[in-house]
């Protein structure tokens, strides 16, 4: 579910989850989950949102994700978010391939800067597209 927010934040398309019904049943054994290839990268977005602070500081971690990663800026969005108690920011950064998504995501934290924590989330984004 939560990667299904970050996307959804990311990409603007709304998600919604009603009526949830699991069943588990026991397995004898378990068994690892295989993704021996992501394949072909098909999508990518970065979203910084902030929540009660500057939209600067959006826009600097985005600077951070261009000067590392070089998107083009359709694929860069800055946000402000409206209306919530707190304030915060966070950076997500999405990869769709033909097999998975994989998303990277950096927390601000109190007097850690933007570009610090930017720098974090693109690195790890970075490493995995190579």
């Amino acid at each position: 579910m939560r990667t299904a927010l970050a996307l959804s934040l990311i990409t603007g398309k709304p998600f919604r989850i009603e009526n949830i019904r699991v069943r588990v049943k026991p397995v004898i054994a378990l068994a690892p989950l295989v993704l021996a290839e992501r394949g072909a990268i098909r999508d990518r977005r970065a979203c910084a949102a902030v929540s009660n602070l500057p939209l600067g500081i959006a826009r600097r971690e985005l600077k951070v994700v261009d000067d590392k990663l070089g998107w083009p800026p359709s694929c860069l969005q800055a946000i402000a978010l409206e209306n919530f108690r707190g304030s915060g920011n966070v950076l997500t950064i999405a990869i769709e391939s033909d097999a998975l998504t994989e998303v990277f995501t950096g927390f601000g934290r109190r007097g850690v800067a933007a570009e610090t924590v930017a720098a974090g989330a693109a690195g790890q984004a970075l490493d995995y597209s190579k």
